[in-house]
């Protein structure tokens, strides 16, 4: 993730390695997997350090590519994949589409907001 300093960082959350998420409609289902990582987290700190010295222009680029390459992930998901859930280990039980829009969507906002109020102050 790009130098992410917001504690709720999701970039742990590999919403979708869906073909590893049960498919909720099985008799012998084995256990949702469980995701996420707490704030202090060595792979989170070290996005948070590699963002903070990083040359904002390859960020950019690596941010556009990113979101590209998951936007094309996510509209590729069936209605049976986005169904599946998986054990979040904040939040309990979630869905592939919950987390798509919580841990992408609403995240993706939270630093737009963040970055705008920077630059108004």
């Amino acid at each position: 993730m790009v130098g992410d300093a917001n504690p709720r960082a999701h970039d742990r959350d590999d919403p979708v390695l869906v073909e590893s998420l049960p498919d909720p409609g099985r008799r012998n289902r084995t256990p949702p997997p469980t995701f996420g990582r707490t704030p202090g987290s060595p792979e989170r700190l070290a996005g948070v350090a590699h963002g903070a010295s990083a040359d904002p222009e390859a960020l950019l680029r690596q941010l556009h590519q990113e979101v590209r390459a998951a936007a094309r992930m996510i509209r590729q998901l069936s209605m049976a994949e986005r169904s599946k859930q998986g054990i979040s280990t904040e939040r309990g039980p979630m869905t592939v589409a919950q987390v798509i829009e919580s841990f992408i969507v609403d995240h993706a906002e939270e630093h737009l907001a963040q970055v705008q109020s920077a630059l108004r102050g």
